[in-house]
């Protein structure tokens, strides 16, 4: 019975085992082999509270064995209870000192709680009675590892793979050591082996997204970040280095956000940790906002952190907010060492520019400048300068530096998109293009959003069809506040120079959140979809929806009372139905411009996928026909080429449809506002590869 009961639980045939092992046990309780198998059998299916008694009883049938002390102490682990287990693995030792599976359960248990001299005491002594113990190498290679010896870790953990080629944990820390040494892409040969006896593991594509991000490959790196997230893997090292990814793919929005909760992460009343500090204050300064960098970099340098990059970025943000004095203070003490950096020196020189000491700045630049080998640091603040002064020579101080070997990819995106830019005002736009092709690394939000709609199994058309939403109601009755303005705007349509000057106007209130913020608001409106879900809403059910919708911006400070509301919120045409259900009669901007020359602004802009992103665009244009045939909203179009032509007359009459006395603010701040790409009418002609959205095959009326 006992050897047919091994052979269901070899099988994985689970019932059929346990149905044996209680058989037996019914006709012998006190077989002790069938007690401990079927506490590993309980164990498997997860019932850890019935595995632990049924230990306990095999341990009171033979009090002598340590393979069954061993045995608790492995289930004490699996149920988090690591003192029990150190407890359970010490009683086999007491009856067998020299216990390798024992020592290996107490190495784990010190490693795990960071005791990195008890851990290597256990495996040593593993190690001295059986050299090719090949969890002992690979706890000793780990213990190593986590001491900072990368390469005498790998040693250690390369031995235990060739006496256990199987060993998941072997090949993990392995990663990991190549990992630490730098060695990014045998580090992901190891993750992508142990994922393959492991698919799905979240700790596994962790480790590979960071060998992907170290060797430059970051759309492979997100993927993994996002799959580990997927599988509810959360640590602030992940969303650090995910946050980099954000970054590099231009999106600082999220980068912000994971920065935040990963600092948020940490212990209350921990010091915050510095590697999360700095590209979270890196970020504020990128979009301007010196004084919050600052509130975030001088609690650190109070609390005497001593880092280079802490008082460069202390440098920068003093030197923004006016205040020279507090920058050169900031980096001169770092400059004043021997071997100062690069990096420093290069922040001393912008701290004597915002002093107006120009002439010292500028020996201090010839040095560094004369260099052998000058820093990408260096030479990309020269290159800015001459490429900020229409310099012709910036072309070839930025094409040295796009070429230099081993560039880390945020700099590179700099040097490109500096380098493309002045190929085109050079007028050499077959170079140009190429550039800007390299560049490609974004992804429209409005593509993100549109994917949403994949899985809404609604078909457009249907939730576009006339017939159904010819009878709803063309205007809200009872609700006094004004219905919101909505916005159907692509990349390059000309939206960043347009909105905010429409925001000027004192009567209108703009609502331009984060991504994740906008997130919340969509799925407040944004479901149901399809005509037959949005035709069974009762008028109580819109009541409660709207109402979420204005308690979301009243939340931003937003009182719709007070002024109308420009909700700058990413939607494609889809959602156009939910919105004419939810707000009948609400104004909905379309902005349109030059469909080739938006082609030509995505490439420029860094997006991919352009031909994707054409056919997705033609297809929103067909659906959009069927909207204004059908639905009860106030589309108002907006050519962004007329209004840059003529903008007083054509804003004027904007004003007046949108039902708005005309304010000179609007004309003034569209005046002072640029656009992140300039594109001028009519530059595609300079351009033959990008796709022309307008002659993309739109498909069956979907975007999918």
């Amino acid at each position: 019975m006992m050897d047919q009961a091994r052979r269901h639980l070899e099988a994985g045939e689970f019932s059929e085992a346990e149905a044996l092992f209680r058989e037996e046990l019914e006709a012998n309780p006190e077989n002790t082999e069938a007690t401990l198998m079927l506490a590993q059998l309980r164990q498997q299916l997860g019932d850890l509270d019935e595995a632990l008694d049924l230990v306990l009883e095999a341990e009171r049938l033979e009090p002598f064995n340590p393979n069954i002390f061993h045995a608790r102490g492995v289930m004490h682990i699996n149920r988090q209870e690591g003192d029990e287990a150190g407890r359970a693995f010490r009683q086999a030792l007491d009856i067998n000192p020299n216990h390798t599976a024992s020592l290996n359960g107490l190495a784990f248990i010190e490693l795990a709680a960071g005791r990195l001299e008890a851990a290597e005491h256990y495996v040593d002594q593993v190690l001295a009675e059986d050299p090719e113990n090949a969890q002992a190498l690979t706890y000793k290679g780990t213990v190593v590892l986590e001491q900072g010896e990368p390469d005498t870790a790998m040693i250690y953990l390369q031995e235990a793979l060739r006496v256990d080629p199987e060993s998941l944990t072997a090949q993990t820390q392995l990663g990991r050591a190549f990992l630490a040494a730098g060695n990014d892409g045998f580090a992901a040969q190891c993750f992508e082996n142990a994922l393959q006896r492991a698919p799905g593991a979240a700790d596994l594509l962790e480790y590979l997204g960071r060998a992907r991000l170290g060797s430059g490959d970051l759309v492979a790196a997100r993927t993994a970040f996002h799959e580990a997230l997927e599988k509810q893997r959360a640590n602030p090292d992940l969303f650090r280095d995910l946050a980099a990814c954000e970054v590099a793919f231009g999106h600082p929005g999220q980068a912000e956000a994971l920065l935040s909760a990963a600092l948020q992460m940490q212990p209350a009343g921990s010091t915050p940790r510095l590697d999360l500090v700095l590209p979270l204050a890196e970020l504020a300064l990128a979009r301007g906002a010196e004084k919050d960098a600052l509130g975030l970099l001088q609690p650190m340098a109070d609390a005497g952190a001593d880092d280079e990059t802490l008082d460069i970025l202390l440098t920068v943000a003093h030197a923004r907010c006016g205040d020279p004095a507090a920058a050169i203070a900031a980096i001169q003490p770092r400059c004043n060492r021997a071997g100062a950096s690069s990096a420093a020196r290069l922040a001393y020189v912008q701290a004597l520019e915002s002093d107006g000491r120009h002439e010292l700045a500028a020996e201090l630049m010839e040095e560094l400048l004369g260099e052998d080998d000058p820093s990408p640091d260096v030479l990309l603040y020269r290159a800015r300068g001459l490429f900020q002064a229409d310099a012709p020579s910036a072309v070839d101080t930025l094409q040295t530096l796009v070429n230099r070997p081993r560039l880390d990819p945020s700099r590179l995106l700099q040097a490109r998109s500096m380098l493309a830019q002045a190929l085109h005002a050079a007028g050499r736009y077959p170079e140009a293009a190429g550039q800007f092709e390299a560049l490609a690394h974004r992804t429209a939000e409005v593509l993100a959003i549109d994917a949403d709609f994949e899985g809404s199994g609604v078909d457009a058309t249907t939730a576009m069809d006339a017939g159904v939403t010819a009878d709803w109601p063309r205007a809200i009755e009872g609700d006094e506040r004004p219905t919101p303005i909505f916005v159907i705007g692509w990349p390059g349509s000309g939206q960043e120079r347009i909105l905010p000057a429409l925001a000027a106007h004192p009567a209108l209130r703009m609502v331009m959140d984060a991504s994740e913020r906008q997130a919340e608001r969509r799925a407040h409106i944004d479901r149901p979809r399809g005509a037959d879900a949005l035709a069974t809403l009762d008028e109580a059910q819109l009541r409660l929806r709207r109402n979420r919708y204005w308690k979301h911006l009243e939340a931003q400070g937003v009182e719709p009372q007070e002024a109308g509301v420009l909700d700058v919120l990413w939607l494609t045409v889809e959602a156009l139905p939910t919105i004419a259900r939810l707000f009948p009669g609400a104004t909905v901007l379309v902005i349109t411009r030059d469909p080739a020359d938006m082609g030509v602004a995505w490439m420029m802009g860094g997006y991919r996928a352009l031909s994707h992103m054409a056919e997705r665009y033609a297809n929103q244009l067909a659906l959009l026909d069927q909207c204004k045939d059908s639905l009860p909203l106030n589309f108002v179009e907006i050519d962004y080429d007329a209004l840059e032509a003529v903008p007083e007359t054509q804003f004027e009459a904007l004003q007046s449809r949108l039902g708005l006395a005309p304010d000179p603010a609007v004309l003034e701040r569209f005046a002072e506002t640029k656009l992140p790409v300039a594109i001028e009418a009519g530059i595609h002609r300079h351009y033959a590869a990008p796709s022309d959205p307008a002659e993309a095959s739109p498909g069956s009326g979907s975007v999918h």
